[in-house]
């Protein structure tokens, strides 16, 4: 079975066509969901293959794992992160190792 991801903030399926929306969505709606421009990376956002930090910020790591931040900061609070991924915690802010997102994504 597919799923469909939706942009929360308008409930806007993303890569969906008619067959998967049950609906023909109107000219207007598409060109709203046309203009959105994708989510920017964080200012301080290295390639993960050109990565030389030994821990990363909690938006890095997301962006490398395509997840969002409260997703990761769920799984620090929770302590139900990936194996090899639990961060580190450095004056209330999370430090996440970059070992371990390369062995989550296995090109470690």
């Amino acid at each position: 079975m597919q799923t469909i991801e939706t942009n929360h903030s308008s409930q806007t399926p993303q890569g969906a066509t008619a067959a998967h929306l049950g609906f023909a969505p109107n000219a207007a709606k598409l060109a709203c969901w046309e203009k959105r421009a994708p989510a920017a990376a964080p200012a301080d956002f290295v390639p993960l293959h050109l990565e030389t930090r030994t821990h990363v910020t909690t938006a890095v790591m997301c962006r490398h794992l395509n997840r969002k931040e409260q997703t990761a900061r769920g799984w620090a609070s929770a302590e139900t992160y990936p194996e090899g991924l639990r961060p580190l915690r450095v004056m209330g802010r999370l430090a996440w190792p970059v070992a371990g997102i390369r062995a989550v994504l296995g090109v470690a």
